[in-house]
């Protein structure tokens, strides 16, 4: 996670995935309660519902006991229509509870770039800054992460290849990637310190019955094959 702000009324966090609750709670400060709420879009002059939402979720937190709150609230369906009337509305009431609430707005995989419109917005109402976690921007930054759970790193590049590619775009998550690690270290059999490599990596992407082969089974058997043919000749024999 990168920023070089203190934190103030609210960070907007960019991820490059769909699945931000484990990102916010990597974001957040240290013992709020979190309070998750997907602000879903409603286009003009239809029955406005999820400020309400907000509001129950607020009301069933702490918050009601007068303690402060970290409030992640996903406003990735609001890119594009960050004009119109609803969303000033909800913005106007979030700053009116921010004394007490520190809001991570997240925008599911939209980019910095298309989320500045969104920011800017923000900043009308509140003072805060624009956060970056790397983990899922590219194959580079989820090799390292993925290298850190003992994977060997060609391992490793090749499972955040997989995962990066457009058929498992909705799945990218550190909860899925936590997973497929947990499972992958289970079937080599390397126990707490060893360390992962190809040949466990392309026997777990073909099991039929592991993650990757339940979520995405023809991108899950094409990776395998790419780990077999990157192994030294003799492993192959």
């Amino acid at each position: 996670m990168t920023n070089t702000h203190e934190t103030k009324d609210f960070i907007l966090l960019i991820t490059g995935s769909e699945s931000n609750d484990s990102a916010a709670e990597r974001a957040m400060e240290e013992g709020l309660e979190l309070v998750r709420c997907k602000l879903c879009y409603c286009p003009p002059y239809e029955k406005f519902g999820e400020l309400k939402k907000l509001q129950l979720r607020l009301r069933s937190s702490s918050y009601l006991k007068g303690r402060r709150v970290c409030c992640a609230l996903d406003i990735s369906e609001w890119v594009g229509h960050e004009s119109e009337e609803f969303f000033i509305v909800t913005l106007k009431f979030l700053h009116d509870h921010c004394s007490r609430v520190h809001y991570i707005f997240t925008v599911g995989a939209h980019t910095e770039n298309e989320a500045k419109a969104v920011y800017f917005r923000l900043r009308c109402y509140m003072r805060g800054y624009i956060a970056t976690d790397l983990t899922f921007l590219s194959t580079g930054t989820l090799c390292g992460y993925i290298e850190s759970k003992n994977i060997d790193r060609k391992a490793a590049r090749i499972l955040a290849q997989m995962i990066m590619t457009d058929e498992m775009s909705g799945l990218r998550s550190y909860p899925v990637v936590d997973m497929m690690c947990v499972e992958l270290r289970e079937l080599s059999g390397a126990g707490r310190y060893g360390t992962v490599g190809l040949i466990s990596a392309a026997d777990y992407l073909s099991d039929p019955d592991a993650l990757p082969a339940i979520l995405c089974g023809s991108v899950s058997e094409r990776f395998a094959r790419q780990c077999r043919s990157a192994l030294p000749a003799a492993d192959i024999a």
